[in-house]
């Protein structure tokens, strides 16, 4: 990967979430989802906009009652077992398209995170809900929060996240996602390790002093009034692998990386598309974020 080089920023607010929206299906991935924007909501005293999502109704009135009562009750159920106690809530049963009635929600209730669960449809790598998720992730104007079908399930019951990995390729979109990562791991007390991956195919005589540059790179991004732990890892190889393998090494409870703006349908499911790959395969959460 080539760079620019980066000077440090400056001091400047830290992004907060006040407005959370999680998206269910009533899944389990969906559960685990929920149990994050819970303890994100505690940590940035945030309101959540729990909001279930079905087609438009083409039944006879009779029948859309009905579907709805069944959705009120799994809503119910869904929210048994989630301790919300001191948290600002709402709860919605929306008709629509997917895409368009999440971004109506994030631009018309002011929302500044989603937050998704996302699992596999058996005998593929592909996501049963993930091309609408990359969608939102592509297109929504806020970050976005997923928890994919590896994600491990016990950790948001902990409640903690102690590390963050934060992944950049010192591109614009990915510096995006930098204020992010840097408010959450001041906001959760987590050790942040910053990561940038190069070509594999960097000859082995120049990789000490590559290596070196980058991690200065990365260094130059945390600003004087920080007082977080962090550390800075430059690794060789593809970079969605890289981007897991240190983040598992690590026992990451959560990974930021930014994404390439609105894109064809085309260009956003490749199967090599970073984003996508990394979150198919998290074992923790995956928060992105638009350039």
């Amino acid at each position: 990967m080539q760079s620019q080089s980066v000077q440090a920023p400056a001091a400047q607010p830290r992004p907060v979430f006040k407005n959370i929206l999680l998206a269910t299906d009533f899944s389990d991935t969906s559960q685990i989802a929920l149990h994050y924007a819970i303890g994100l909501a505690r940590v940035y005293q945030s309101k959540i906009l729990i909001v279930h999502i079905t087609p438009h109704a083409t039944a006879i009135p009779v029948e859309t009652q009905t579907s709805r009562s069944r959705e009120d009750e799994a809503m119910s159920l869904f929210l048994a077992t989630a301790d919300l106690a001191s948290i600002r809530y709402e709860v919605l049963i929306e008709r629509g398209e997917i895409l368009a009635v999440i971004s109506g929600l994030v631009d018309k209730r002011g929302i500044d995170l989603v937050v998704a669960g996302t699992h596999e449809r058996r005998g593929t790598t592909r996501l049963l809900l993930g091309s609408t998720v990359e969608q939102i992730f592509r297109v929504v104007s806020c970050p976005v929060l997923t928890t994919g079908p590896d994600v491990d399930r016990e950790r948001p019951a902990k409640g903690e996240i102690r590390e963050i990995v934060y992944a950049t390729d010192f591109a614009p979109g990915s510096l995006q996602a930098w204020p992010y990562a840097l408010s959450m791991a001041e906001a959760l007390g987590a050790h942040l390790t910053l990561v940038h991956m190069l070509r594999d195919d960097i000859p082995s005589y120049t990789r000490e002093g590559t290596e070196a540059s980058f991690q200065e790179q990365l260094k130059r991004l945390l600003p004087n009034d920080t007082a977080i732990s962090s550390d800075e890892v430059v690794r060789f190889g593809e970079p969605a692998t890289g981007i897991l393998e240190i983040a598992k090494e690590r026992d990451a409870g959560l990974i930021v990386m930014g994404v390439h703006g609105e894109v064809s349908w085309s260009a956003a499911h490749l199967p090599w598309a970073i984003a996508h790959r990394v979150v198919c395969h998290s074992h923790c959460s995956v928060l992105t974020v638009r350039g």
